[in-house]
């Protein structure tokens, strides 16, 4: 069950000046419960069985408040801000008595214009977490547009993500996962660049787009859930751990084509991130006994591309639509012999189909179409990506989908 309360109030005390508050409070309840069926009967009893029954509780209290003034002074505006979160937690799969976690952030932004083609916008952000210590987190972001169809953008950042109370006390089991959380797990810290061109241009209901981008990622102590070889009653377990640094870096390039009734977009990226080098060791129970600081591998690419179609038929008035995605080989990582493992994961393709139909001046909308049209349900994993060669690891296979499926629906405009 997720119940989600929220107060949004906006105002603009004088002109340029706006207030910003919002609060919330969200609750995720989850209760497991086993029944015993009665075969002559078929009269269902609660089972009762110890271990079985369980109720956990999470809870979250946000408050964020903003004050911003645009046009403060020429060519500059600033915004000023904080944002409190507070988590608590309770059940029979917490591991231990109702933990809680207070994280408050305190941060300013600039916007600053010197010339009418470049705008500025540096931000700095204060943390306080109850349970880890925190940097201070700058952010610097750049807007170059040169005339009216090519804009640079860039930016840099420090970035901190504290561990969540589910990732350190609540274990995940059901029938269908085995998610065993960690109550040492350390806050991530990462540096963060990126870097976009786009072009776009328009001429007698023609719109052609452009879009390349790039970026670059290193992160320390990410966390992840990590499979391992262990199963119990078929399901694969993960361990909620961190890696001592994982980079990531990429290119994407995307070109759209827009008329009245047809769209096209074609999207490519390439992808690499460091095969996971074995830093970590683990206990039969999938605890962190020993960490090895040791030089990160190479970045492995992986190749990924995209296609997206409308097309509306005049006659009989129907709206075609069809989706495509490749996806290439990527690193992986599991747990084998108490250390993080490499593996690869296959390639596969997707491919989605529907079609629409209004009536009655749009009021009622008809929709045909299936989804995974290839059936893909399984995606092959190889071992070790080693000069050993591959060699069967893991779990051999992870479940992508439960195959090719159709639909319908109809919708009704009131």
């Amino acid at each position: 069950m997720r119940l989600t309360n929220t107060l949004n109030i906006r105002g603009e005390p004088s002109k340029n000046r706006f207030i910003d508050i919002n609060l919330s409070q969200q609750r995720y309840q989850r209760d497991r419960s086993v029944f015993l069926k009665n075969r002559s009967t078929l009269k269902r009893t609660l089972g009762n069985i110890p271990g079985e029954e369980s109720k956990s509780t999470f809870d979250n209290y946000l408050l964020r408040a903003n004050y911003s003034h645009d046009d403060a002074a020429e060519y500059l505006s600033y915004g000023v801000g904080f944002e409190t979160n507070y988590d608590i937690a309770q059940g029979d799969r917490i591991d231990t008595e109702s933990p809680t976690i207070l994280d408050v952030g305190v941060y300013t932004s600039i916007e600053y214009r010197p010339a009418e083609q470049l705008v500025l916008q540096p931000m700095l952000r204060y943390i306080y977490n109850s349970k880890y210590s925190a940097p201070l987190v700058p952010t610097l972001n750049m807007k170059y547009t040169f005339g009216r169809k090519l804009t640079l953008r860039t930016g840099i950042s420090r970035g901190f993500r504290a561990p969540s109370l589910k990732e350190l006390h609540f274990s995940f089991i059901d029938n269908n996962h085995y998610i065993v959380s960690d109550e040492n797990l350390q806050a991530e810290t990462s540096f963060n660049s990126n870097l976009t061109l786009s072009y776009s241009a328009q001429k007698k209901g023609n719109v052609f787009q452009a879009e390349l981008k790039g970026f670059y990622n290193n992160i320390s102590n990410m966390i992840e859930n990590v499979p391992s070889e262990e199963r119990i009653q078929e399901v694969i377990v993960y361990y909620v751990q961190n890696r001592s640094r994982h980079l990531s870096a990429g290119a994407d390039v995307s070109f759209s084509y827009f008329r009245e009734e047809a769209s096209l977009r074609l999207g490519f990226s390439y992808i690499g991130k460091t095969s996971p080098s074995s830093d970590t060791v683990f206990s039969g129970e999938g605890k962190v006994v020993e960490r090895i600081e040791s030089s990160v591998s190479e970045l492995f690419f992986s190749p990924e591309f995209s296609l997206n179609f409308h097309y509306y038929f005049d006659y009989p008035g129907l709206d075609f639509n069809i989706f495509y995605k490749f996806t290439g080989e990527q690193a992986g990582l599991y747990i084998q012999n108490g250390q993080l493992t490499n593996n690869l994961i296959s390639s596969y393709n997707m491919l989605d189909a529907s079609f629409q139909k209004k009536f009655y001046a749009g009021k009622l909308l008809f929709s045909l179409g299936a989804k995974n049209l290839l059936n893909v349900r399984d995606i092959k994993i190889e071992g070790s990506l080693g000069s050993a060669g591959p060699h069967l690891g893991g779990a051999g296979s992870i479940p992508l989908s439960w195959g090719r499926s159709f639909f319908t629906s109809f919708r009704v405009e009131l």
